[in-house]
């Protein structure tokens, strides 16, 4: 009797164990989910209410095969084939300005003696999030050509009718409830800058911390604007 008591015992142990185990496992598998799913330029949009004017992508990588070959295959591959062009080229540098629709950007090949640096820039004047549009564009364009290439992604918004402080508050709390550390501001002469590492982007080092997303709160004649770059910002603000 005190047998089939204790087995008894033991199945509900048993069971209350591997039911708390798997729920440990599931509900870690859907918070990695869920952190590997989250956009950070969108919630930030969503949540700021402002108005996206420009999206951009820049890449660099190394290669081999460098010039007006390389350069023409890409903007093909990247279908501006039939864009606005205008080529500038020296004994080392060869480049192609193209401009098609609310498109436009650069494609640059330098030498340095054996290798070439190749340098790409897209900017799309949008009225929406094209980033990831952009970047898939540009991994597809460059399959066989580059691989493991790190992105600078890069949104520019005009802010409608709240101050920059008040966006700046917004952006941190955000930042703060998508467990985002390292979060480092600095006052700039027309506003606030400020970088931060938030686990979801390729990062770069920052002094001893790592960073991945940078995002700035400016004033201008034309208006007050919010800019955001990952992992930093390239353009000048």
């Amino acid at each position: 009797m005190n047998y089939k008591i204790h087995s008894a015992n033991y199945v509900k142990i048993t069971i209350f164990i591997l039911t708390i185990t798997l729920g440990f496992i599931f509900f870690g598998f859907d918070s990695l989910l869920a952190k590997k799913n989250q956009d950070i330029f969108s919630e930030i949009l969503k949540q700021t209410n402002v108005n996206i004017e420009e999206c951009s992508i820049n890449t660099s990588f190394e290669t081999q095969i460098g010039g007006s070959a390389i350069c023409k295959k890409i903007l093909k591959k990247l279908g501006y084939g039939d864009a606005i062009l205008k080529v500038s080229s020296n004994k080392d540098i060869y480049c192609i300005e193209f401009s098609k629709n609310n498109y436009n950007g650069y494609i640059e090949s330098t030498q340095h003696e054996n290798e070439y640096d190749i340098a790409i820039n897209i900017n799309d004047k949008c009225n929406k999030n094209d980033l990831s549009y952009l970047k898939l564009n540009m991994e597809n364009s460059l399959e066989g050509i580059s691989s493991g290439n790190k992105y600078f992604l890069y949104i520019k918004s005009k802010i409608a009718t709240q101050s920059i402080s008040t966006i700046d508050s917004k952006i941190k709390t955000i930042l703060k409830q998508n467990q985002a550390i390292d979060l480092n501001s600095v006052n700039i002469n027309n506003g606030t800058t400020t970088t931060a590492y938030t686990g979801l982007y390729p990062s770069v080092k920052s002094g001893n911390s790592l960073m991945d997303f940078n995002y700035a709160v400016c004033r201008y004649p034309s208006g007050n604007y919010l800019i955001m770059g990952s992992p930093e910002i390239l353009a000048t603000y």
